[in-house]
């Protein structure tokens, strides 16, 4: 099964995601796409650390997530992908050539996926147009991206101040 969760920053999508792999009680892989580039980041990631269950697999990937996807996909696995828009972040920054074609891949593989899947992405279409063209570029890929993997998942839940909204689900 894939799940979508998508909210604003700070909104509670982690913890949701978190504890919809407790409840699962399948063997969890946490990707985590974030890179501690200075002390705020380091102190969230240290934050985030602190709330998962030691016994879960980590796995810090900040560009080939699909890579780790493959060699631990297995029905009896449950693998939370946090977060989507600092993946493509990464990307952009360190092969903005290749950012598109990593999308499409990543959407191949999905349709494969044997285990549950819970990616988490940032709502980033509620803001002004940036300024920046890089920056719009972005919001370009990150809003054309969401919407090819919401067509895909089975589930997405939109979380607003810690509260989960299913707004999709396909049995």
């Amino acid at each position: 099964m894939l799940e979508f969760i998508i909210g604003g920053i700070r909104s509670g999508k982690s913890r949701y995601a978190e504890w919809l792999a407790q409840e699962s009680n399948f063997e969890v892989y946490y990707i985590a796409t974030c890179k501690s580039i200075d002390n705020d980041l380091k102190y969230r990631i240290k934050n985030h650390r602190k709330r998962r269950p030691l016994f879960w697999n980590l796995i810090e990937e900040p560009i080939d997530i699909e890579k780790i996807i493959i060699k631990f996909d297995n029905k009896k696995k449950i693998f939370i992908i946090d977060c989507l828009t600092l993946w493509i972040n990464n990307n952009l920054f360190y092969n903005p050539n290749t950012i598109k074609f990593k999308c499409i891949e990543i959407i191949k593989l999905l349709k494969y996926i044997k285990g549950r899947i819970l990616i988490i992405s940032t709502e980033i279409g509620e803001g002004i147009i940036p300024i920046n063209k890089l920056s719009r570029k972005y919001i370009d890929i990150i809003g054309e991206f969401h919407q090819q993997i919401t067509f895909l998942v089975d589930r997405v839940w939109s979380l607003c101040s810690g509260i989960p909204k299913l707004i999709k689900y396909n049995l």
